[in-house]
């Protein structure tokens, strides 16, 4: 029995947040012959609303929808029963609490410095919302939808674990464990009473989906460090806990690679679908190939200009596609990482620290809550930036086994210096903020629809499907057999930039070089 007397659609795509039945279509042969679930536009929508949820936990349309059952993890907490519509006050002032405590858990606090060195030698950053929709015919969905970089800024020590075990970005595969270890404290209680079970639990749910014709449906998502650990978890279920390929599903927005090259699997094979926007970069560094199938759209002019909310004019036009030049080379994990660096080198050595400051605010809106922090330390920004580059330096080394070239990355600082007295600091830093931040959204901005709100909204059409393989020491990624790449490597080489799938098409070697 549901609650649904009405289509309850969501904010961002109008999606309506109960057509949730796709999920138990029967898999598909796609055009590489393999069997799995099929792409569909409203789980698409579905789960970019999900995504978007976790950082804001504006849940009640979900609940209108009939949605029950709802528990949000905040690193080592577990925030539940924030579950449907209330009917007594004493529920909703109740549920209002935890609500409240929820959102809590995600600001930023005095108490995030001390986090951020614990996740030096732990991963307990994962903040991840699930609910159960239980549809007719003694069925139901679980949704675990995994949240992306906050604004807390250990969770960048998360994303900068980038050696691989077994195969699998550490960082993000301990963000899926622990959801795993959490399985069983994770309950549906309603779910359960609509299923005729005494009780359901994630662990239950994870249980049922290793059986053939399961009652339950696992429905993974994620955006940026979501998608990616929602990526790890889809593969710890199949690899660890038996789950079918067939009893899961997952969609994921702007997702870093996860699999390494010594991954032994398919990454093809697996049932997820990650849609990337060409115009960002975080899907371009992680490990070196993402787990399913990307869905890979190539932004117009059109589309930039509804959607990343780019300054205008001439100097500010200017002073962007030079900056999309000097980033043209960063293509995969390693070449992000020595580009990264030598724009760090270029900071530090600037003799002006106030330019410094703004540009660290530049690279990533959420590194600014860590200059307060670490001031209170006796830290600058430009000891901040020197941090941050010899943390790169490690990481290209445990991603590619050798040492970042110092030639390559004096060269990267001198164009940065280059630059930035070209255009002067505030177009660079500008430019920088836009290039890098504006196509990687999905949560509502004034005046605007979020890039990968716009592609799931009103692009499904243009997207085009990519399978990523290890080749010859090289991470591959093909396009679908007879579709459109020739005619977008034209597009890419008209404007002078280089979308990620185009360039990780084959001409990188492990190190970056051609």
């Amino acid at each position: 029995m549901t609650r649904r007397r009405h289509i309850v659609r969501g904010h961002l795509t109008r999606v309506n947040l109960a057509a949730a039945q796709a999920v138990f279509a029967p898999p598909v042969k796609d055009a590489w012959g393999r069997a799995l679930p099929p792409f569909d536009p409203d789980l698409a929508r579905l789960c970019a609303e999900l995504s978007a949820a976790t950082y804001d936990l504006e849940v009640e349309r979900f609940f209108d929808a009939g949605w029950v059952d709802c528990t949000f993890q905040a690193e080592n907490r577990l925030f539940d029963a924030i579950d449907g519509p209330v009917d007594r006050p004493v529920r909703a002032l109740r549920r209002g609490i935890r609500m409240k405590r929820a959102r809590g858990a995600v600001r930023v606090s005095p108490g995030d410095v001390l986090r951020g060195v614990r996740q030096l030698v732990a991963t307990d950053t994962g903040k991840v919302l699930t609910m159960a929709l239980p549809l007719q015919e003694g069925r139901a969905v679980v949704a675990v939808s995994f949240m992306g970089t906050s604004r807390k800024f250990y969770d960048w020590v998360t994303n900068m674990k980038m050696s691989c075990r077994d195969g699998m970005h550490e960082g993000f595969s301990q963000v899926a464990r622990q959801v795993l270890e959490n399985a069983e404290r994770i309950a549906y209680p309603q779910a359960a009473a609509a299923l005729g079970r005494e009780r359901l639990t994630l662990r239950d749910a994870v249980e049922l989906a290793a059986q053939p014709d399961s009652p339950v449906r696992l429905l993974v998502c994620g955006h940026s460090q979501g998608g990616a650990s929602a990526q790890a978890y889809v593969h710890l279920l199949i690899s660890e806990q038996g789950a079918l390929r067939e009893n899961l599903l997952g969609y994921t927005f702007a997702a870093p690679t996860v699999a390494g090259l010594v991954f032994a699997g398919d990454p093809a094979s697996y049932p997820v679908y990650n849609v990337v926007n060409a115009d960002d970069f975080v899907p371009r560094i992680g490990s070196y190939m993402r787990l399913g199938t990307d869905m890979l759209y190539v932004p117009d002019e059109d589309f930039r200009a509804a959607c990343y909310g780019w300054s205008d004019g001439p100097e500010a036009e200017y002073a962007r596609e030079r900056v999309r030049r000097l980033f043209a080379g960063m293509v995969d994990t390693p070449t992000v990482i020595a580009g990264v660096a030598g724009m760090c080198r270029a900071l530090r050595n600037l003799p002006d620290a106030r330019i410094a400051e703004r540009t660290l605010g530049a690279l990533n809106a959420g590194i600014r809550y860590l200059t307060p922090a670490m001031a209170a330390l006796g830290m600058t920004a430009a000891d901040i930036i020197g941090l941050l580059e010899r943390q790169l330096i490690l990481a290209y080394r445990s991603v590619t086994d050798e040492n970042l070239d110092e030639e390559r990355l004096e060269a990267m600082a001198r164009a940065c210096m280059d630059l930035l007295s070209e255009v002067g600091p505030e177009a660079f830093t500008r430019a920088v903020s836009e290039v890098t931040l504006a196509p990687h959204g999905i949560s509502r901005e004034p005046g605007r629809t979020p890039p990968y709100v716009q592609i799931v909204q009103r692009c499904q059409d243009s997207l085009r499907p990519h399978v990523w393989h290890a080749r010859d020491g090289r991470a591959m990624c093909e396009p679908e057999p007879g579709s459109w790449f020739a005619l977008a490597q034209d597009i890419a080489l008209q404007e002078g930039a280089r979308p990620l799938a185009l360039e990780s098409g084959g001409t990188q070697t492990q190190d970056g070089r051609e």
